[in-house]
């Protein structure tokens, strides 16, 4: 699953749109982490968390 803010456009069809970002994940071996991989696209931008609990602390908006 891949989630965005409100505000991002929409994500054509290719999952490069997302190359620059900055990337929150589950630590490494996650399935999306495994698809960048399969794309021959990594991202050198990217947080790793152990919880989703972790993820949305760190992107929830006061």
């Amino acid at each position: 699953m891949l989630i965005t803010d409100t505000v991002h456009p929409p994500l054509a069809s290719s999952i490069k749109e997302i190359q620059t970002r900055t990337l929150l994940v589950f630590h490494s071996g996650c399935a999306f982490e495994q698809r960048l991989y399969q794309e021959k696209m990594i991202s050198n931008k990217k947080m790793e968390f152990g919880t989703i609990d972790g993820i949305i602390g760190c992107v929830q908006r006061v």
